[in-house]
């Protein structure tokens, strides 16, 4: 999928978002680009990466502010109840034999991945300044 140009994204931006996340990594820069232009982004806010760690949304940026944390925030929990292959959104944390997890539906699960229970205190979102 090709990603929006915006100015804020850093020249060695890495935006790798799952096949089943590509819409939610778009509407972020999409929401993004909308606090840009209203000037409430700062002017030195730079986009670094969007992709998936461990079954969950992963954003690294610089110069960010409280609104884009609670912005992150918000995606994460979609991004957590989305499928990453499919983008159905009854989705859950599974985890393989291996202990790689992700963020799968019951039919992309496919016995491969079993469901995590999780930690009800524990972030949604890891966001890297």
């Amino acid at each position: 999928m090709q990603y929006p140009s915006y100015s804020f994204i850093a020249p060695e931006a890495r935006l790798q978002a799952p096949k089943g996340w590509c819409r939610l990594a778009v509407d972020l820069l999409h929401e993004l680009q909308s606090l840009s232009e209203s000037g409430l982004l700062k002017e030195q806010f730079k986009l670094h990466e969007i992709s998936e760690r461990y079954g969950e949304l992963y954003v690294c940026c610089s110069g960010e502010s409280p609104a884009i944390h609670r912005l992150v925030a918000a995606y994460a929990v979609q991004a957590s109840t989305t499928c990453e292959d499919c983008g159905y959104v009854f989705a859950s944390l599974h985890v393989n034999g291996n202990g790689w997890k992700r963020t799968l539906c019951p039919g992309c699960a496919n016995f491969r991945y079993k469901p995590v229970v999780l930690d009800k205190n524990a972030p949604l979102a890891r966001l890297v300044p």
